[in-house]
């Protein structure tokens, strides 16, 4: 589990059931909600064109391609990474992630698409993960399925189950103590502040890790400075060329000379 995100997964039995359809009308309550989304698409086909530049970079020997437009950005790499690599290693701001597809995955609430019940056994491995089951008609599921279950329309029901479950998760990750020293009244209001995209997990005086050592001897410091010197450097940093704009950590050594 990644601190901080939000992982929630829409799977199925097989292709063409409707995931990518159902996906695109959760990103958009959430907007309407706003709520910032990120996803990450599992693709059964090749993602290069074929005969564009990119292809022969690659095949060149090029280990890794990243496309830049003046809109966007597009990544590309030999290297099978699992979805939590692909989440740490590209600059994924949002903190509500969905995840269509990768069904083998363990560990994070799923969405299961179904075109009619008898694909639920093929899926009975990722059942203990099910948040909710998708489908035509939910009246024709089996009785001993437990978890909830809604039509393509039940939209509004089926978000409300992903902020809930959003809002716990990274409530979890922060300390809970409601301190205030983020500049929200509660931990829950800075949740709420992070889905919306105007915080992230770093923005929190408590959870944040400064470590100052002056001659050796190690500086202890209470949230209240850590966040004042944490926001400051933030600060000179962003001015500087060549510096990510999502700062996640930062090393800074500094020797005075004697003469």
């Amino acid at each position: 589990m990644i601190l901080g995100k939000a992982i929630i997964q829409i799977i199925s039995a097989k292709k063409g059931v409707g995931k990518t359809a159902l996906g695109t009308k959760i990103v958009n309550e959430l907007k309407v909600r706003g709520f910032r989304t990120a996803i990450i698409k599992h693709a059964y086909h090749r993602i290069d064109v074929h005969g564009k530049d990119s292809e022969r970079y690659k095949k060149a020997g090029a280990e890794t391609i990243v496309l830049v437009s003046e809109d966007e950005i597009g990544f590309f790499t030999k290297r099978n990474m699992e979805v939590e690599s692909i989440i740490q290693m590209l600059p994924i701001k949002e903190n509500i992630v969905i995840v269509e597809g990768f069904k083998r995955i363990k560990g994070y609430p799923k969405i299961i698409v179904l075109e009619n019940p008898s694909e639920l056994k093929g899926l009975v491995n990722v059942m203990k993960d099910c948040m909710a089951i998708v489908c035509k008609y939910p009246c024709e599921l089996p009785e001993n399925i437990t978890c909830k279950k809604y039509t393509f329309n039940d939209i509004e029901q089926l978000v409300d189950d992903i902020v809930h479950y959003s809002i716990n998760k990274i409530l979890a990750d922060l300390p809970g103590t409601d301190c205030g020293l983020c500049g929200y009244s509660s931990c829950k209001d800075f949740t709420y502040a992070m889905l919306k995209g105007e915080k992230n997990l770093v923005d929190c005086p408590v959870k944040l890790s400064v470590d100052i050592k002056v001659n050796g001897k190690r500086i202890h410091l209470t949230p209240y400075p850590k966040r004042v010197l944490t926001s400051i450097l933030k600060g000179y940093l962003t001015t500087l060329k060549g510096v990510p704009e999502i700062i996640n950590e930062v090393d800074i050594h500094i020797r005075f000379s004697e003469k």
